[in-house]
């Protein structure tokens, strides 16, 4: 053990451990939540076990102070690149290195690109990023060495922007392929609309040339937030830990539109960015004062007793003050003489379309550019047009990427999603397997059109009965997936949908095979067998803790229920998982579904 702190011990301590090469490599996952994988590692440095040394911030600030940051700069990328090539890593490397020892070149971009061409490894695997911890005196010099190694085709990083450099605008002129977010800005976003204001402005600003990275160790609501505002890549203990050996990410699952979200479900919530609103009685010159400094673009909420009362645009009050004596007579007056008469107000819980009914179904022909957003009455934000109609748009293509094409209904990837969901909040809940019993036959003797109709036709009932009640989905062919709350009683809601799909779909039939109730066709073997007519059948489980279980095995439990239900030929059986998942009796249906009984197959 080290027991010497004065300055010369610890400058002997580091140059030893430097010349020495001892120096060990941490490796973090940064995970991709749309593309569910691990889009790379952020790499540190630290002593090896044993050393003073062991955090990395130790490490580079006491390089500093002991004017050793040269050494530490060049050593720390020898082992990084050594460690990279043993390791044969493919994913992105985020190499940390101080902005001061890239600044004073310590390190080369050219001299880099030679190093990892020795090695054989492409430069583009490597991300240079660079910590925005402290102004720099010279930040041009800095600038100019980020842009030379994107010349070399390394990428680029800053982390916590906004913290020095001048802020955006070192960051707008570097354009580095990616941004770190500081965690003052990420944490509790999901409840602030200011901070959620400030994230859209970053963003916007980055023109989609950057790629934002949020830090972890936030609730699922506030990742969700940053999901939904674009940002997919996320580094945090939550997704993996620092390890010597470099370890894939862990990757929960996230409700987001940019997966799956039925456009009907969205709400104006979504929308919703805070921007510090004028007074009622606020003079017309102190609102054009406000507008010059660029607070807001072309407009701003006014609000009275904390309740949104109209939008002030910025052309009204340039026209006013453009008359020859037009300032002398409205500077003073209140700007809630002048609030645009037909703006547009709605609750946080207005679904989109409906919002976007009011904006486009105006008898003006005028499309509002900006709306304000209600909280039970009181101000919670304004929105923007362009928002709305990206989202709705962008939730659509969505929706028929991923949509069974039959039934329009969402397919496998949302079903999964909506399970995942289910298990990662933990919430109890009902889901129901449907599946069509004779189908088979029935489409190999009435032809492929009529089995789309029954497809279609219970997808239609499903939609009436249980959309307004949870999630419904096409698992693919006459299988469906629905997932509703425990608190709702599933047993009569399914009954009347069997009962639906037994009165809608006889028309399907001609009248001979409807009157007599079966119809004849070779079964797998060549041989003739009569067959009921297409009934439904329906598998429940009753899911206590889902997140004790798993999507897979729900799904595997939902299977098995729906089988139990064919075999019974009960055409309905609902079970429950215990704690030990496993299927056990829960409720069978007190008596058989009546369906109209065949006569005997004539030889």
């Amino acid at each position: 053990m080290v027991k010497e702190h004065s300055p010369e011990s610890i400058t002997r301590q580091l140059s030893s451990l430097l010349d020495n090469g001892e120096l060990d490599t941490l490796f973090q996952p940064v995970v991709n939540l749309l593309s569910q994988e691990t889009q790379g590692y952020n790499v540190l440095v630290t002593g090896v076990p044993g050393s003073p040394f062991s955090n990395p911030e130790l490490l580079y600030n006491t390089a500093e102070q002991t004017q050793q940051l040269a050494l530490f700069t060049e050593t720390m990328l020898q082992t990084i690149l050594s460690r990279a090539y043993t390791l044969h890593i493919d994913e992105l490397l985020f190499i940390e290195i101080p902005a001061l020892a890239v600044a004073q070149h310590f390190v080369s971009a050219s001299t880099l690109r030679l190093a990892v061409e020795a090695l054989g490894m492409p430069a583009s695997r490597f991300v240079i990023q660079v910590k925005d911890d402290r102004p720099l005196i010279n930040a041009s010099t800095l600038r100019e060495q980020l842009i030379a190694f994107k010349s070399l085709d390394f990428k680029t990083a800053v982390a916590n922007i906004g913290a020095g450099f001048k802020s955006a605008e070192f960051w707008l002129e570097c354009q580095p392929d990616f941004c770190k977010l500081p965690r003052h800005l990420v944490d509790d976003i999901h409840n602030d609309p200011l901070k959620q204001e400030l994230l859209f402005e970053i963003t916007d600003k980055s023109n989609k040339r950057t790629r934002f990275i949020a830090p972890g160790n936030g609730a699922l609501p506030q990742i969700e937030t940053l999901f939904r505002a674009g940002i997919h890549l996320y580094q945090g203990s939550e997704f993996g830990s620092y390890r010597s050996i470099p370890a894939k990410g862990r990757l929960p699952s996230i409700n987001s539109t940019s997966t799956y979200t039925e456009p009907e479900r969205l709400t104006c919530q979504s929308l919703a960015y805070y921007v510090k609103p004028l007074q009622p009685e606020t003079k017309l010159k102190e609102v054009a004062e406000r507008f010059a400094t660029g607070d807001s673009a072309s407009c701003l909420p006014v609000v009275g007793n904390n309740k949104p009362l109209g939008i002030a645009h910025k052309w009204r009050i340039l026209e006013l003050f453009s008359t020859q004596y037009g300032r002398a007579l409205f500077e003073n007056k209140p700007i809630v003489d002048f609030i645009s008469s037909d703006t547009i107000i709605v609750d946080e819980h207005t679904p989109l379309l409906d919002l976007s009914r009011m904006l486009t179904g105006a008898e003006d022909h005028y499309v509002r550019q900006n709306f304000l957003i209600s909280r039970e009455h009181y101000y919670l934000g304004m929105g923007r047009t362009r928002d709305l109609l990206k989202l709705i748009t962008d939730t659509k293509i969505d929706a028929a990427k991923y949509a069974n094409p039959l039934s329009g209904l969402p397919g496998n990837v949302p079903i999964n999603k909506q399970i995942q969901l289910l298990c990662k909040k933990s919430t109890p809940c009902w889901i129901a397997y449907f599946d069509l019993d004779n189908f088979k036959p029935f489409n190999d003797v009435f032809g492929y059109s009529k089995g789309d109709d029954a497809i279609i036709m219970l997808a239609t009932i499903l939609s009436e009965q249980l959309s307004d009640l949870g999630f419904v989905g096409h698992v693919g062919g006459d299988d469906f997936i629905a997932t509703f709350s425990e608190n709702i009683s599933p047993e009569p809601i399914c009954r009347y949908i069997i009962e639906q799909f037994i009165q809608r779909s006889r028309p399907l039939y001609p009248d001979t095979i409807r009157e007599q109730g079966y119809f004849e066709a070779r079964d797998r073997y060549g041989n003739w067998r009569c067959h009921p007519l297409v009934n439904l059948s329906i598998g429940i489980i009753h899911v206590r803790n889902p997140d004790q279980i798993g999507h897979h095995q729900i799904a595997e439990l939902a299977a098995a229920a729906k089988k139990s239900a064919k075999e019974s030929q009960r055409h309905l059986v609902i079970v429950s998982t215990d704690d030990n998942t496993s299927v056990v009796p829960y409720t069978l249906a007190r008596k058989r579904i009546q369906h109209p009984e065949p006569e005997k197959c004539q030889d």
